[in-house]
């Protein structure tokens, strides 16, 4: 299973930033944290049918869109699991956050992206 992805800073695209999400964890929390979230993952794919590598983007459950598309996930399913996602990180002990790179405005891509984040 990914621990983590990276995503393809890459991709040339419709988008000029680069946006990594993250997420804080102590390390002693670390075990119990990642177990807690790939069971989660695993109950969203059994109640939802969405693959447990499945890049799951809140983009894409406003939309329906990217790798959520073929899984055709009623409006009503994707509010359902974006609303898990947010219950189950305040219940973690964990701090998310995202750092997104201007592309075009740092002239960067590839691992650029990664080392500008």
């Amino acid at each position: 299973m990914k621990t983590g992805d990276l995503g393809e800073p890459n991709k040339k695209g419709a988008s000029s930033c680069f946006g990594l999400g993250c997420l804080a964890v102590s390390v002693d929390d670390w075990h119990v944290t990642f177990d807690e979230l790939r069971r989660f993952r695993q109950r969203i794919c059994t109640s939802y049918n969405v693959p447990v590598d499945t890049e799951i983007k809140a983009s894409s459950l406003i939309r329906g869109a990217g790798d959520l598309r073929a899984i055709r996930l009623a409006p009503a399913q994707r509010q359902l699991v974006f609303r898990a996602h947010m219950r189950i990180l305040s219940n973690l002990n964990v701090h998310a956050f995202t750092v997104v790179v201007d592309k075009e405005r740092t002239d960067s891509s590839g691992i650029m992206c990664l080392l500008v984040a």
